[in-house]
C-alpha cells in the first residue's frame, strides 16, 4: 500500500486487501511419499485460488464501492520453515500473491535451520533463499537461540496478526511447545481468526474452524475425501468465500442493522473539511470557566493531514536513523486516515458541545425576554415595545429549536463519538504495526450490550480494512529498533498522561465552578424574593414609582437567577465534568503505570537480561492500546445517553 495522498478532499478509503497465513508441520510430520506431499500442496493451492477468486468476486459487488479504486491486494503470510510453509509460499507466488515473511531470527541465523546438518528436505537452504528473494516484505525478529521456543512463538504470533484466514496443516497430534502448529491454532481461535484446517495425513481432508468446540471434534478426522474430488473443491471454495465476504463486508451488528452500518460508513466517506469552524463557543466557555482565560477562537479549519505531519513524521523526515524508518513508513500510510477521523471528531465535538451551551443560554434569554415587558412597565401605551419583546422571544425560541433539531438531524453527537473511536483505533495501529501488528478487540461489558459490540461496527470494519491494506514494513529488528519502538511508546504514554492530568484539573475546576455558580444563583434568587417581599410590604421606604420599578425587577431577578442556575447545572450535567475528571485521573494513573513498565523493560534490555525484546514491547503496546480504546468505547456508552437539552 502506498502512502495516502495528503490533499484528499474527503476521508481516505483503504484498498481491498486479503491475507492468507500458514502454519504447518515440517517434513518430519508430513507424508514421506511424493504423492502425499503433492496432495497437500494441491490443497494449499486450492485454498489460495478460492481466496483469490472470492476477493475478485467481492471487488465486483456494490460493497466494493466503500474501498479505494484499484486492483485488490492479495498477500500470503509464511515464515518459510521447511514443509507446509514453503509449499504454501510456492503456490502463493505462482498465483500472484505478495509474500510476507515473518521470521523468528535474522535471516542469516534462521538459515542455519536449513544447513546441511539440520535440513529435513534436499537443497533446503537454496529453496529458502529463492523464496525469500521473491518476498516483497520480510520481517526479521530478534529471536535468540538460547530461547528458541519463544522466538518461534513470536514469529507465529506475527503470522497470526497478519492473517485474515489462517491455514493450519496439522496431523491432530500433540503440540510440541509454544509457537508450534497446534498452539498457534488455539491462539487463532481465541482471537476469532477463521482457521482452515488441512489434515496432514491421508485423505487430507479439511474443515473450517471458528470456535474451540470445532477443534475438539477433529479427532474424528471426518473431513471431505481427497483434493481430486470436484464436490470437495466446490465446498472448499464456498467455505473460503464465506470467510472473505465476512472479512471484507460491513458487519451486521444484529437486529438487521447492516444497512445502518453502511449508511454510517458512507456518511463518513462523504464528509468534507469546512473552511471555517463556527462552533467556537464551546472552547470559549471551557477556557473561560476552567482557566479564567479567553483565547481568540480559531475560526479557520487547518488541513487535517498537514497539521499532523510534525507529530507523525514520514519518510521525508527520516533523519532519526534507520531504526525509526519503519515508524515513518507506517506514519505515511496511516496519517491521512488518523488525521481525518481525529479532525472530524474534534469538529463534531465542538458542534455538539457548543449546541448544548447555546441552547441552555438561549432558554434563559427566552425567560428574560418574556419578563422584560413586565419589568419595564410596557403596558397599553407601549404596545410596540411589548410586541418587539414577544417577537424577540419567539425568535430566540425558534433559534433554540432549530439548533437542537439541526444537531439531531446532522447527528453531531453520534458522529463525534464514532469518529473518536475510529481515531483511537487507528492510533493503536500506529504503535502496533512496527512491532508486527496486533488485533485490537475493544470490548463492551455484557450489561452494556444494548449499545452494540464495537467489533461489529463500521468503525472496526474500517480499521480492519486499513490494517489489511497497510500490511507490514520490511524490518530487521535490532536492539536499536526495539529501543526506538519503546521510545515512541514511552512518548505516547507520557503525552497521554499529561493530557489526562490537564483534563482532570480543568474538568474538576469547571465542575466546581459551575456547581458553585448554580448554588450562588439560587441564594441570589432567595435574597431577591426576600427583598421583594420587604419592598412590597413597605419594609423599605421608597417613592411609589421607584418602589414599583424595583419590585418588578426583583420579580425578574427571582425568576431569571434560578433559570440561569438550571442552565449552568444542565451544562455541567451535559459536559459530564465531574465524571470526566475522575476518568481522567484514573487514565493518568494508568499511563503512569505503563511508563513504569516501559522503563522496567528498557532496563532489562540494557542489562541484557531480555531477549526477543520486541515481542515483550508489542505485548505492552497491545495492553496500552487496549486501555486507550476501551476507555474511549466506554466513554462513548456514557455520552450516548446525553442528548441535547434546552437548559
Amino acid at each position: 500500500m502506498t502512502p495516502v495522498a495528503a490533499r484528499s478532499t474527503s476521508p481516505p478509503r483503504a484498498a481491498i486487501a486479503f491475507r492468507v497465513g500458514i502454519v504447518g508441520h515440517r517434513p518430519d510430520r508430513l507424508p514421506d511419499d511424493a504423492a502425499g506431499r503433492a496432495a497437500i500442496r494441491r490443497r494449499l493451492g486450492e485454498v489460495l485460488i478460492a481466496a483469490r477468486d472470492a476477493v475478485r468476486a467481492f471487488a465486483a459487488t456494490p460493497d466494493a464501492g466503500l474501498y479505494a479504486a484499484g486492483e485488490p491486494l492479495l498477500r500470503a503470510i509464511s515464515s518459510l520453515a521447511e514443509g507446509a510453509d514453503r509449499d504454501f509460499a510456492d503456490e502463493a507466488l505462482r498465483l500472484g500473491f505478495g509474500l510476507c515473511c515473518p521470521m523468528p531470527f535474522p535471516r542469516e541465523e534462521f538459515a542455519k535451520d536449513f544447513g546441511p546438518e539440520a535440513e529435513l528436505e534436499p537443497e533446503s537452504a537454496r529453496r529458502f533463499a529463492r523464496l525469500l528473494s521473491g518476498a516483497p516484505t520480510i520481517f526479521e525478529l530478534d529471536g535468540d537461540r538460547a530461547q528458541a521456543s519463544a522466538a518461534y512463538e513470536a514469529a507465529a504470533g506475527v503470522v497470526l496478526n497478519q492473517s485474515d484466514l489462517l491455514v493450519v496443516v496439522w496431523d491432530g497430534g500433540d503440540a510440541r511447545g509454544q509457537g508450534g502448529t497446534a498452539h498457534t491454532l488455539q491462539e487463532a481461535i481465541a482471537y476469532r481468526v477463521p482457521v482452515l484446517w488441512i489434515d496432514a495425513q491421508a485423505p487430507f481432508g479439511w474443515r473450517l474452524l471458528r470456535a474451540p468446540e470445532d477443534v475438539e471434534t477433529l479427532g474424528a478426522r471426518s473431513g471431505p475425501s481427497t483434493p481430486e474430488n470436484e464436490e470437495d473443491r466446490a465446498a472448499l471454495a464456498v467455505a473460503v468465500r464465506a470467510v472473505v465476504d465476512a472479512e471484507l463486508s460491513l458487519p451486521d451488528p444484529g437486529g438487521g442493522d447492516a444497512g445502518g452500518q453502511r449508511e454510517k460508513a458512507e456518511t463518513y466517506f462523504r464528509q468534507k473539511r469546512p473552511a471555517l469552524n463556527g462552533a467556537v463557543l464551546w472552547k470559549l466557555f471551557r477556557d473561560g470557566v476552567g482557566e479564567f482565560r479567553l483565547r481568540w477562537p480559531r475560526w479557520r479549519v487547518p488541513d487535517f493531514v498537514r497539521a499532523l505531519e510534525a507529530d507523525w513524521p514520514g519518510d521525508a523526515g527520516g533523519a532519526e536513523g534507520e531504526a525509526a524508518r519503519p515508524a515513518h513508513w507506517v506514519n505515511d500510510r496511516l496519517r491521512a486516515h488518523y488525521a481525518w477521523s481525529d479532525g472530524l471528531a474534534d469538529l463534531r465535538a465542538d458542534a455538539h458541545r457548543s449546541t448544548f451551551v447555546v441552547a441552555s443560554l438561549l432558554a434563559v434569554t427566552a425567560v428574560f425576554l418574556a419578563l422584560l415587558p413586565f419589568a419595564m412597565g410596557w403596558d397599553h401605551p407601549h404596545r410596540i415595545r411589548e410586541t418587539a419583546a414577544v417577537l424577540a422571544e419567539l425568535v430566540v425560541l425558534g433559534a433554540m429549536l432549530w439548533l437542537l433539531s439541526t444537531a439531531q438531524r446532522r447527528r453531531w453527537h453520534e458522529h463525534w463519538l464514532e469518529y473518536r473511536v475510529l481515531a483511537e483505533l487507528i492510533r493503536q495501529l500506529q504503535i502496533l504495526i512496527p512491532m508486527g501488528g496486533g488485533r485490537p478487540l475493544p470490548r463492551t461489558p455484557a450489561h452494556l450490550a444494548v449499545y452494540g459490540d464495537p467489533v461489529r461496527s463500521w468503525m472496526y470494519w474500517q480499521v480492519r480494512a486499513i490494517t489489511r491494506a497497510v500490511g507490514l514494513p520490511t524490518v530487521r529488528v535490532t536492539s536499536a529498533y526495539t529501543q526506538a519502538c519503546l521510545d515512541h511508546l514511552e512518548a505516547l504514554a507520557a503525552d497521554q498522561r499529561r493530557f489526562h492530568a490537564a483534563s482532570q484539573a480543568r474538568s474538576g475546576r469547571i465542575h466546581r465552578r459551575l456547581h458553585a455558580a448554580t448554588v450562588g444563583l439560587l441564594v441570589v434568587s432567595i435574597l431577591g424574593v426576600g427583598l421583594h417581599l420587604a419592598v412590597f410590604r413597605g419594609g423599605v421606604r421608597l417613592p411609589p414609582d421607584i418602589r414599583e420599578a424595583v419590585s418588578r425587577w426583583l420579580v425578574v431577578l427571582s425568576a431569571i437567577t434560578p433559570a440561569l442556575g438550571a442552565a449552568l447545572a444542565s451544562i455541567n450535567n451535559q459536559g459530564e465534568f465531574a465524571r470526566l475528571a475522575k476518568r481522567s485521573r484514573s487514565m493518568a494513573s494508568g499511563f503512569a503505570r505503563f511508563e513504569a513498565r516501559i522503563a522496567g523493560l528498557r532496563a532489562e534490555l540494557e542489562a541484557g537480561r531480555q531477549v526477543s525484546g520486541l515481542a515483550r514491547a508489542a505485548a505492552l503496546a497491545a495492553d496500552m492500546g487496549e486501555m486507550m480504546v476501551e476507555e474511549n468505547v466506554d466513554w462513548r456508552v456514557v455520552v450516548l445517553d446525553l442528548p441535547h437539552v434546552a437548559g
